[in-house]
């Protein structure tokens, strides 16, 4: 029997009587690297760098209210009020990283999704300020009912599979897109002046194709739980990313790049039939292996490297979706 339908939770009670849904994801990682190293060579001069300890940690928090709002039965139409939208980073060196929060432009404002002929969704915003370009990183598709069990999950320790689609989407509610470095002008004097996409490239859009499995497992009711209905959960996912277009940060040459990443843990999902609350927890281990190559010309000589950079740490996830007001 297929997954419950996406707006299954927003469903209203009645025509007059608009379902209305909070959902809340965060997300934290915090990633440091094994190796980071680069070997330079120009002419005959040959020559190995072991970078300095970097470090990649970032925690998300977004709050969102969904209401579905149908002129007639059966369309799938319905408004989204981001009320936070909020990422925490740190990137670069250990002993001194850049420091950033960022809210996408999206708090406090309403989206309106409409699903469309060809199943795709048309987005809406009657905020001036909401570009379209932000319209088009939004994810439709968050109810975590497509957690829940099909029929053959309904006994304890019945187990079902998941797609991994399904932690991409909840991993990254926004997607992201990957920005190209502007041309320099002039090569720096000084420094590799690399950009790995390992440490430059959103997560998000690095988990924008996944593969893997997700395995829930039934346990047994507790009735004394708010929620009641309980699963185990087992994840692998893995993502893989071409960084060529960002690994030289922008000057002038030829570049390959392979980066692969994985994400793997265990968790919990709980939920309540009667009142349609859902709460989902994930913890386990990120992993960026990253290995890229660059011929770069200038100043009448070429010099080529090739490096790699591997960073890895914990990974913790929680997501909950309740009816609102």
């Amino acid at each position: 029997m297929p997954l419950a339908p996406l707006l299954l939770a927003l469903l209203p009670t009645s025509q007059d009587e608009p379902r209305v849904v909070e959902r809340r994801f965060e997300a934290e990682i915090e990633l440091a690297s094994e190796r980071f190293r680069v070997v330079g060579s120009e002419d005959e001069a040959r020559e190995e760098k072991v970078l300095p300890p970097q470090v990649r940690t970032q925690a998300d928090e977004i709050e969102i209210v969904d209401t579905l709002r149908s002129e007639e039965a059966g369309s799938e139409v319905f408004e989204r009020f981001y009320r936070t939208v909020a990422t925490s980073f740190e990137v670069g060196q250990k002993r001194g990283p850049q420091a950033r929060t960022v809210n996408a432009g999206l708090e406090g404002r309403t989206v309106v999704f409409e699903r469309e002929r060809e199943g795709g969704w048309a987005r809406r915003c009657d905020d001036p300020e909401v570009r379209p370009v932000q319209l088009k990183r939004l994810r439709a598709e968050l109810d975590l009912a497509a957690f829940l069990p099909t029929e053959e999950g309904t006994e304890p320790d019945a187990s079902w599979e998941l797609p991994a689609e399904l932690l991409g989407r909840v991993f990254a509610p926004v997607e992201a897109e990957v920005r190209r470095p502007r041309p320099k002008e002039e090569a720096q004097k000084s420094g590799l002046n690399l950009s790995p996409a390992a440490l430059s490239v959103p997560l998000a859009a690095l988990l924008a194709a996944p593969e893997g499995h997700l395995t829930a497992t039934r346990l047994p009711d507790d009735e004394e739980e708010e929620l009641p209905c309980r699963a185990k959960l087992e994840f692998r996912v893995t993502s893989t990313h071409d960084g060529s277009a960002t690994i030289l940060a922008g000057r002038a040459g030829e570049a390959q790049d392979e980066l692969a990443l994985l994400y793997q843990g265990t968790g919990t999902l709980a939920w309540d039939p009667a009142s349609g609350a859902i709460e989902l927890e994930l913890e386990g281990e990120a992993r960026l292996e990253e290995t890229f190559s660059a011929t770069i010309a200038g100043n009448g000589a070429t010099a080529e490297l090739e490096g790699e950079l591997v960073l890895s740490g914990p990974l913790r996830f929680t997501a909950s979706e309740q009816s609102g007001s």
